[in-house]
């Protein structure tokens, strides 16, 4: 499902994070447990949902040497660090 995101803002704590240019939407999925037994109805393999998955968004944009919202946040050392994300759209 394609949304149009015109003047979304992204921030990084209390600090808006400028020049974004693509933002990419989660693809939330689940997994699934076998749960047949000898004794399932009609002898159909059963199964359940197992744990969520969330995704992942992908924001780009164009890096300014001399912004300071990019200067703040260098590249994380700990890609599973996460960051204190909110988006807005006006």
């Amino acid at each position: 499902m394609a949304f149009f995101a015109n003047a979304s803002v992204f921030k990084l704590g209390s600090t808006t994070i400028s020049e974004v240019t693509s933002i990419s939407a989660p693809n939330l999925t689940a997994d699934t447990i076998d749960v047949t037994t000898h004794g399932s109805t009609g002898r159909y393999r059963e199964f359940i949902q197992g744990l969520r998955d969330g995704g992942e968004i992908t924001i780009e944009g164009f890096y300014h040497l001399t912004a300071i919202q990019q200067k703040r946040y260098p590249k994380r050392q700990n890609p599973k660090q996460q960051p204190n994300l909110a988006e807005t759209q006006h």
